[in-house]
């Protein structure tokens, strides 16, 4: 496999990350305003 296969799954494993932390994120400014 290329390196541009490697980069682009780098990239997905970082956009899930930012993903997750912007969920926990939401979901814990909702809890606060309940």
């Amino acid at each position: 496999l290329d390196s541009s296969f490697y980069n682009t799954k780098a990239a997905f494993v970082e956009i899930d990350k930012v993903i997750r932390n912007e969920i926990k994120r939401l979901n814990a400014t909702k809890h606060k305003s309940l």
